[in-house]
């Protein structure tokens, strides 16, 4: 029987990110609302409670009977989850000026976004290869021209890295925040090998 972790769901906007994060640790899980009934069949090795938008002092905040999974399994919260544990166990939850859920104002400095990354720009036949601290936005081709410009025996630019990276059909791609890498590869290097059996 394979043995799991049950995330039960209360609206929170990383639920599925925990999830993720178990199953790179190589943990099996499944995520449900937290207002079903969770089946202990002898697989489920514990129980998350994830956040929630609502405040647990709040008259609709999701409720879940927690001292009833703990005769099954150990049980972690986490926001939401740690701070309906604390009330229920007699803990004092105090509501906070500023709330880390939810919309957000973002603020622009001289028409310049506030974001920044690290970038890596390699290639055997680049120049100059560096690391930059760019901002978000930032065409690629900027830094690609820092690093000495795009060599002349370009034969595909990979933006995003050699494992996760995808091909550009364009230089002029934008830095975000999935951008780590740019590799240049040359003609060679661009070409794909047969298949061997």
């Amino acid at each position: 029987m394979l043995e799991k972790i049950i995330i039960l769901d209360c609206g929170s906007q990383v639920t599925t990110l925990i999830g993720r994060r178990l199953r790179e640790a190589g943990i099996y899980c499944e995520i449900q609302p937290f207002h079903k009934a969770i089946d202990f069949d002898g697989s489920v090795k514990g129980v998350i409670i994830s956040g929630s938008p609502c405040s647990v002092n709040d008259a609709n905040a999701p409720t879940i009977d927690i001292p009833a999974i703990e005769e099954h399994v150990p049980v972690l919260g986490i926001c939401y989850g740690a701070q309906f544990m604390a009330k229920l166990f007699g803990g004092e939850v105090k509501a906070s000026g500023s709330r880390e859920y939810g919309r957000a104002h973002l603020s622009i400095l001289k028409n310049k976004p506030l974001f920044e990354r690290i970038v890596t720009v390699t290639g055997k036949s680049l120049a100059q290869p560096s690391n930059f601290l760019a901002r978000m936005g930032t065409p690629m081709s900027q830094l690609i021209e820092a690093c000495g410009g795009l060599p002349s025996d370009t034969g595909k630019v990979i933006g995003g890295g050699s494992m996760m990276g995808k091909a550009l059909m364009n230089i002029e791609v934008p830095i975000c925040k999935g951008s780590s890498g740019v590799l240049i590869m040359n003609d060679k290097e661009a070409k794909r090998g047969k298949a061997s059996n």
